[in-house]
């Protein structure tokens, strides 16, 4: 979105999600690439995403210090809870 002389204009078209979500960014090193945005809405039916390099995530990382099943992510009672599956190096969290 951007506003230009008080008005304001999408510059994206997008279903505004109502609810719980969250929203992902994936993050390159490198400047002048794409980003990924994901965006993580629980249901019923599924309240737990999983996290990692392998086919079976939900979010798939394409990196080689990612783990296979890497981590979690989950709504538990109105919050969103990431949990480590015991990856060899960690899960690291950056928060804007």
């Amino acid at each position: 979105m951007i506003k230009s002389e008080g008005h304001k204009f999408n510059l994206v078209q997008y279903e505004k999600q109502t609810g719980d979500y969250m929203v992902l960014e994936s993050l390159n090193q490198e400047k002048n690439t794409s980003r990924i945005i994901h965006i993580i809405r629980p249901t019923p039916q599924k309240d737990v995403f999983k996290l990692g390099r392998g086919h079976e995530s939900d979010l798939r990382i394409n990196d080689i210090s990612v783990s296979r099943c890497h981590a979690k992510i989950k709504l538990e009672n109105g919050k969103f809870m990431l949990e480590d599956n015991q990856s060899k190096f960690g899960t690291l969290v950056l928060v804007k």
